[in-house]
This record gives structure tokens, C-alpha cells and sequence, in this order.
């Protein structure tokens, strides 16, 4: 059972559940942005065999989608602030206690990941930082956070704006990633998120 509030109970928002999905404990809120508009057009999916526990969707925007595909399974809190954002959880994926907090990007994690629990995952850094030299802002969000295929993530980590993990890689309990790495099959840990090891394979 999913319970679903809404600032207005727009009947443009939608839950679509395969018949096989399941929720345990699980809530989804949507809200009005703080002016008072949109709260429209917001989805989420839940795609055969997916699982939810104690999981939280707060939405606050319009035109969203949280899409939970096949077969994953999913403990945490999915918050998203803005328009057209998409939060995308791969087939066969397991996450056992995430924070995804979704605003200016997407957030897209792969098939077959495995991400253990108090892992934090940041599309924008919510406020913005300026040049005072040049009034450019100097922290934007240009590009969406993807966890790539066959991925294993450890205890305790985070991952920041704009930033890729490759294909088949590791990230190490306690890690900062604040850039990308594009190079496939890698031990990546430490802060900012350097390469500890190449040509590495792991198994659920």
C-alpha cells in the first residue's frame, strides 16, 4: 500500500503499480512550488516485480517521473524540486538506504547496481555560488548524475552534481564523488574520487 497526498489531489497525477510491484510503509507527497503553482502532471511507475520499503517520494513541481523499473528494490527518500525531472531506478537494481535529492538535473542509476545504505546522491548543490569578480554563478548543474550499469556502491557515500560512474566500477565505503571518471571497471574512493584500481570485476 502506497499512501498519496497532494497540495491540490490533481487527477493529473498518476501512480501506475504493476500487478506484481509491491510498497511496504511507503509515501508519496506532492506539493505546490513555494509561489503556489504546479503540482501537475507528476508520475510514478512501478515496473513488474518492483519492490518499495519505507520509501518517501516528496515532489515538488510539475511534469515529473519517478520510475522504479523491473525487478528493483528501493529503501529511502526520493525528493525532487522542479519541472520535467526524472528519477530513474534500473531493472534488477537493489538500493538499501538512499537519499536522492533531484532539482535542475536528472538522476538516472543503471541495471544490476547494488547500493548499500546512507548514501546521499545530489543532482544541484540547491544554492547558488557567485563570482563576485564576474557575478557568473560558479556552481551550476550542467549535466545529469548517471550510475552507470553494474555498479556497487559502498556504505556512506556521496555523489555530487554532474557526475558519471562508469560501467562495471566500485565505489569505495565512505567516498566523496564530486567529478567524473569515465574509465570503465575501476575501484574509485577517497575524496573528490580517484582510481584505486583498474581492470576489476565484482559479483552480487
Amino acid at each position: 500500500m502506497i499512501k498519496f497526498t497532494s497540495d491540490s489531489f490533481s487527477i493529473s497525477n498518476e501512480i501506475l503499480c504493476h500487478e506484481t510491484s509491491n510498497s511496504t510503509g511507503s509515501n508519496i507527497t506532492i506539493h505546490k512550488f513555494f509561489n503556489g503553482t504546479g503540482d501537475d502532471n507528476n508520475k510514478v511507475i512501478l515496473d513488474e516485480g518492483a519492490k518499495l520499503k519505507n520509501v518517501k517520494v516528496i515532489i515538488r513541481g510539475t511534469g515529473n517521473t519517478v520510475h522504479f523499473k523491473r525487478n528493483s528494490h528501493f529503501i529511502g527518500l526520493v525528493n525532487i524540486t522542479g519541472s520535467l525531472m526524472n528519477v530513474v531506478i534500473g531493472e534488477n537494481t537493489h538500493i538499501n538506504g538512499a537519499e536522492i535529492t533531484c532539482r535542475d538535473q536528472d538522476i538516472i542509476i543503471g541495471s544490476d547496481c547494488l547500493l548499500s545504505n546512507k548514501i546521499v546522491i545530489r543532482s544541484s548543490d540547491t544554492h547558488k555560488i557567485f563570482c563576485n569578480k564576474t557575478n557568473k554563478q560558479i556552481n551550476k548543474a550542467t549535466k545529469p548524475v548517471i550510475v552507470s550499469d553494474n555498479v556497487w556502491i559502498g556504505q556512506s557515500v556521496f555523489i555530487g552534481k554532474n557526475v558519471t560512474i562508469p560501467y562495471g566500477s566500485v565505489v569505495a565505503a565512505g567516498s566523496i564523488i564530486t567529478r567524473t571518471i569515465t574509465e570503465e571497471s575501476v575501484v574509485i574512493g577517497g575524496v573528490r574520487g580517484e582510481i584505486l584500481k583498474r581492470d576489476i570485476r565484482w559479483e552480487k
